[in-house]
């Protein structure tokens, strides 16, 4: 696993336990924001590089699961065509 996918998940779980745990600081709301930023800007990539993932070799769900986690980065390591 690459540094970046090391980093992102990172980043995920810092967020989602923002989300997850009743934490009163300026950093959890920041973090907060930060989930729903990130869901909804991988959301939108799966859309945007459907077709590509739809093309890609192996699990479909997998390639939505990576691309949900590591956005670009994922869809960036899928063949093209």
């Amino acid at each position: 696993m690459s540094v970046t996918r090391i980093v992102l998940l990172v980043v995920w779980l810092l967020a989602l336990a923002a989300v997850v745990f009743p934490i009163v600081h300026p950093l959890a709301t920041a973090g907060r924001w930060l989930f729903w930023v990130l869901l909804a800007a991988h959301a939108i990539e799966c859309l945007v590089f459907w077709p590509r993932l739809r093309a890609a070799p192996g699990s479909r769900l997998g390639h939505i699961v990576n691309t949900m986690l590591f956005g670009i980065v994922h869809v960036k390591s899928l063949p093209r065509g």
